[in-house]
């Protein structure tokens, strides 16, 4: 089955051969779901230029080397940091030796959602299990699960005690200096732009998917490191968020409340054009049981629940919070 990436590359090379490209420069930007969102911000800076945008997908037909080739028309060629199993032949590091690229930072940070967590198939990184919010899975809902307790006991432990035993109130500080280590790793400094982030509140719909004004920022500063001069521009009047289409997690009450914001208990599920059905805390607990039960076991292992279970004090005083004996000190 063609990818998004492979119709991409198929419809470039129709172009080439009838001459239609046109613009200066010429711009692509390759990588995950960001791509999408960093691209845009990079046709809003420079309108003259031609941009593409070649997302790359799990299990592409497309080869490393054919994308390399079409990528070398390119006058500049962003990218972000893929994994092998997306493209055929190799991962971003193949893209990168095979041509000239200006690294791109992924936008990840876990400090608004820490709760969630991926669960992959077995010895293959780029499936994951899918639950009520694709494959984003609360940890807590798992343990709860995998534990023998029932949907209520489970969402008793959707409590500030239990986030502070879990150390959910400290996880802010360590994401902050990931996500500012990565992108200085990949050649560009974050840090004035993460600041101007938190005023605006939660900038993040996921761990992995920043709201568009981020992305923006992000296309603003790769277009500066590539040595190319941009306008200054206010991105709210021109806004366009692909990823709000998507997954949306919640930010917990009492978490925001730790962070000067207001939170919720609302999921959004994906549905693009349609809005998206929203789920109570509720709802989500008692479509992930029903997900799990259909699942084998063996596919309910992550390393962090994994840790949580093994360790057979804090998973007891849970388990007592949840069945109302204690409280997790």
């Amino acid at each position: 089955m063609l990818t998004a990436l492979d119709r991409r590359v198929a419809n470039v090379w129709a172009r080439r051969i009838l001459q239609r490209d046109r613009g200066s420069p010429r711009i692509a930007v390759v990588g995950g779901c960001q791509a999408f969102g960093v691209a845009y911000g990079v046709r809003l800076l420079l309108p003259q230029a031609l941009v593409e945008c070649f997302a790359v997908e799990p299990r592409s037909l497309t080869s490393v080397e054919a994308l390399a080739q079409i990528l070398k028309a390119y006058d500049f060629v962003f990218c972000s940091e893929f994994a092998p199993g997306f493209l055929r032949g190799g991962d971003w590091n193949a893209l990168r030796a095979a041509v000239a690229t200006t690294a791109l930072p992924t936008v990840v940070f876990a400090g608004f959602h820490p709760d969630f967590i991926y669960v992959h198939k077995a010895n293959d990184s780029t499936r994951n299990v899918l639950g009520p919010m694709g494959p984003y899975h609360s940890a807590i809902a798992i343990f709860a699960f995998r534990s023998g307790l029932t949907e209520p006991q489970a969402l008793t432990l959707f409590d500030a005690a239990v986030y502070q035993r879990l150390g959910y109130f400290q996880v802010w500080d360590e994401a902050s200096k990931h996500l500012l280590a990565q992108s200085k790793a990949a050649g560009i400094d974050l840090a004035q732009d993460f600041v101007r982030w938190t005023r605006r509140g939660c900038f993040m719909h996921t761990m992995n998917h920043p709201k568009a004004h981020v992305l923006f920022d992000v296309a603003r500063a790769a277009l500066a490191r590539a040595g190319i001069k941009t306008p200054e521009l206010d991105f709210d009047e021109f806004a366009f968020d692909p990823l709000a289409r998507e997954f949306v997690l919640p930010l917990y009450p009492s978490l925001g409340e730790r962070l000067g914001l207001r939170g919720s208990t609302l999921f959004r599920q994906a549905q693009p054009g349609r809005g998206g059905r929203v789920l109570s805390l509720a709802d989500f607990v008692a479509e992930s049981y029903r997900a799990y039960r259909r699942l084998p076991r063996a596919m309910l292992t992550s390393p962090r629940v994994d840790a949580l279970l093994a360790d057979k004090e804090l998973s007891g005083a849970l388990g007592a919070f949840a069945r109302g004996r204690a409280v997790p000190s």
